[in-house]
């Protein structure tokens, strides 16, 4: 069978010279027979198109060598610079060869992973992509796998690199793929989404990829096969989100990636987080151990001291999902946090007293429930917000970005909205915790934006959560543990089946918690960039794990499916919790998550209440400060005119918005620097304390004495330094005028809208 062969070749020659030289050039590419002549090169032509593959049968000679003319010319564009190469010419030449084999005759095959199949593939594939009015491109093969799309290109000098052991620059996880266009029309400009499930029966000329983690990618099927573009997309239809959890890439991977794994790092730790909060009222109760009071509870959770299990029982079925209310956080003297869901029956003097019987308003504790459908958004916004944001950001050419209008779509769009209602009611809720009183999370059926304050209230007061290590513990003691519903919020699997199930809800919306709570950290760390160990790489790396079903960490909505999937004969699963970073990253580029700052004290500017506050410019009016100095929680600048676009995730794709990474490069490389320095200098300072010489690794132990001794320093009640630093449960001489919201803001929250009500 004869295919078509490219072949590209530059001239410098002048006019009259390039034209005898390209019919030189014509007869020695495509003379195969010596009395081959230039003469009749036409007519060759015409006579092996129509022994082509009779899907090419209609296809006009004259059309497909502009066709392909055109190809290799957009692939050949440098985008950073207009050419000002000389002119190429462009030849056909006709080879018998293998219909699967790309130019240079090498098969491109998939990498592939143990127990990992190729679904579909395509070839000769083309990737587009426009910055400044010049397109340019890679070509090669796509493949669909159990686990992946994959493009493998024909130059690996285009591969690219990538610090993913198991996922290639060109690799997406099926299961982090969002939506699917096909894209039609003589300049590319229609889009047509494609329903999940469904069967495409026409030729695809051209798709869409965009993915949950706001990655997209675009594919050519012109210069394929017929039928390669149509197979791709039906197998991405049929696969990107399967009905079952047992359909997924977990269940039939062969290589052992839990070696690394341990039984603590796939449990929660509910003894530690006691102890970080000093709460001597409470107690963990296994009322729940073969999951009879509630599936979507592990079989060990936090309740008050006071309260029997049999009264834990009774009590759960009160609410939605049989759910009890669940203690996660607390302080010395009395203050606790709970989430609980909604009621599910009719209040009554019987239940009101059940109620205050468990959270001890009989021995004298005080309560403020905060309704979070009150106090949030409606969890609709939140919904309708997510697809509106992936719509604004991912735009592929420069002509569908209207810069002029951004940041009133933004607005118009209520995403930062949410991230400051959430960091303003976690403030609120502190503030009830200092007062040592009892706050009462409620929501829908306590997994949603309850375990979102409630996480960023831990990491409001305890700075242990701002390291790595803690932070992966508050997610798997809040999120995963407290059955956060990963797999039907993040659309791994069809809303709303549990494990083995096979009936979905109608709902086919996107719910981003958990998105929305990363970006919540990511306004942390730029508002205080000593106090966290990582960077907001880290946070990307981590949405993009919580979409990749491989670990068994973010793919199911509750302890007890996964606990199903692990003792199913069928399909056993072996335990693969994500924390293990080395199976997924290099050591090196784990370590390029560390915060150079973290915990290095900065003395802020202090003003004094006569000097203006950066709020006195917004609001027109001077603000004193309202919390002072020894409060024990990082004092948030809530207000949406504090908060900051999150570009490295909502940009990461569009590649006329990227921004050159050398000059933040090198003001990494100075803060490491510096970092270095400090060290240093604490060395030869215990050199002198100690009149030996400290070893290089003892640097950070000292170094975390000091900040232990800082932290011993506040519980008896005294500032460590007047200058800055952290204390026991938080900040220590930290500007206070940042902070623009309201004196003990439950005062106002409790007062109008019944969100905050006090038993």
């Amino acid at each position: 069978m004869y295919e078509l062969e490219l072949v590209t070749y530059s001239s410098n020659l002048s006019s009259s010279e390039s034209s005898q030289h390209d019919e030189e050039q014509t007869t020695q590419f495509c003379g195969k027979n010596k009395n081959f002549s230039s003469s009749s090169v036409s007519e060759v032509l015409e006579d092996s198109l129509f022994q082509l593959d009779h899907t090419w049968e209609n296809l006009d000679k004259e059309d497909f060598e502009e066709d392909w003319r055109a190809h290799v010319k957009q692939l050949n564009m440098n985008p950073g610079n207009r050419s000002s190469q000389s002119s190429s010419t462009f030849y056909i030449d006709l080879k018998e060869r293998g219909e699967d084999e790309k130019d240079g005759g090498e098969v491109l095959e998939p990498v592939l992973l143990p127990g990992e199949h190729c679904i579909a593939q395509a070839h000769r594939v083309v990737s587009y992509s426009t910055v400044a009015g010049l397109t340019s491109g890679v070509s090669g093969s796509l493949f669909v796998t159990t686990l992946k799309l994959s493009l493998r290109l024909h130059l690996e000098s285009d591969q690219g690199t990538s610090e993913n052991l198991i996922l290639g620059h060109w690799d997406v996880p099926l299961t982090s793929i969002y939506a699917i266009y096909e894209i039609s029309g003589e300049t590319g400009d229609k889009k047509k989404k494609l329903t999940l499930g469904s069967t495409v029966n026409t030729k695809i000329d051209a798709v869409f990829i965009l993915c949950k983690n706001f990655r997209f990618l675009q594919f050519n099927f012109k210069f394929a096969k017929i039928d390669q573009g149509r197979s791709v997309v039906n197998a991405l239809l049929h696969h990107v989100r399967p009905k079952k959890s047992s359909l997924l890439f977990a269940f039939e991977q062969k290589k052992k990636y839990h070696s690394f794994a341990d039984n603590q790092s796939q449990n929660c730790d509910w003894e530690s987080i006691v102890d970080k909060s000093g709460s001597k009222d409470v107690r963990i109760t296994r009322v729940n151990e073969s999951w009879q009071v509630c599936t979507n509870l592990p079989q060990q959770f936090i309740v008050p001291n006071h309260v029997n299990d049999d009264q834990v029982a009774r009590i759960s079925g009160l609410f939605t999902g049989s759910r009890a209310p669940v203690w996660v956080w607390g302080v010395p003297d009395h203050g606790a946090l709970f989430i609980q869901s909604q009621l599910n029956v009719m209040t009554s003097l019987v239940t009101d007293q059940l109620r205050k019987d468990f959270y001890g308003v009989h021995v004298g504790r005080k309560i403020r429930e905060v309704d979070l459908t009150k106090v949030l958004p409606a969890q609709s916004v939140l919904e309708e917000a997510y697809p509106a944001m992936l719509d604004l950001h991912c735009v592929d050419n420069e002509r569908d970005s209207d810069k002029s209008d951004y940041f009133s779509k933004l607005e118009s769009i209520g995403w930062l909205n949410y991230v400051s209602s959430l960091l303003r009611t976690a403030t609120d809720v502190c503030e009830i915790l200092c007062r040592e009183e009892t706050a009462v999370l409620i929501d829908l059926d306590g997994r949603g934006p309850a375990i979102v304050v409630a996480s960023l209230v831990q990491i409001f007061q305890e700075p242990e959560f701002r390291s790595r290590s803690g932070f992966e513990l508050l997610i798997q003691n809040n999120w995963v543990s407290l059955g956060y519903p990963f797999s039907g919020d993040n659309l791994i699997c069809a809303k709303g089946v549990q494990t083995g199930g096979t009936t979905p809800s109608n709902s086919s919306s996107m719910t981003p918690y958990f998105l929305i709570f990363l970006d919540c950290i990511h306004q942390l760390i730029l508002q205080f960039p000593s106090l966290f160990e990582f960077r907001s790489v880290y946070l990307l790396d981590l949405l993009d794990t919580s979409f990749l079903p491989i670990f068994d960490t973010f793919i199911f909505d509750s302890e007890h499916d996964r606990h199903l999937a692990h003792r199913n004969p069928e399909t056993p699963l072996n335990p693969s919790p994500a924390w293990h970073w080395q199976v997924q990253f290099t050591n090196n580029y784990i370590k390029t998550w560390q915060n150079p700052l973290y915990k290095i004290p900065r003395r802020p500017v202090r003003l004094t209440s006569q000097d203006p506050t950066p709020y006195s410019q917004i609001m027109g009016r001077q603000i004193h400060p309202t919390v002072p100095e020894n409060k024990s929680y990082l004092p948030v600048d809530y207000y949406i005119s504090g908060l900051s676009v999150w570009t490295e995730l909502f940009h990461r794709s569009v590649p006329f918005l990227q921004v050159s990474s050398h000059p933040h490069k090198v003001l990494l490389k100075k803060q490491i620097q510096a970092r270095e320095e400090i060290e240093l200098a604490e060395r030869k300072q215990q050199q002198l304390e100690t009149g030996g010489v400290p070893r290089r690794n003892e640097t950070h132990h000292h170094h975390t004495q000091h900040h232990n001794r800082q932290q011993d320093t506040k519980r008896r009640g005294v500032h460590p330094n007047s200058g800055g630093g952290v204390g026991r449960h938080g900040v220590t001489g930290h500007n206070p005028t940042r902070v623009g919201h309201p004196a003990a803001g439950v005062a106002r929250a409790g007062g109008g809208n019944g969100a905050f009500r006090t038993n």
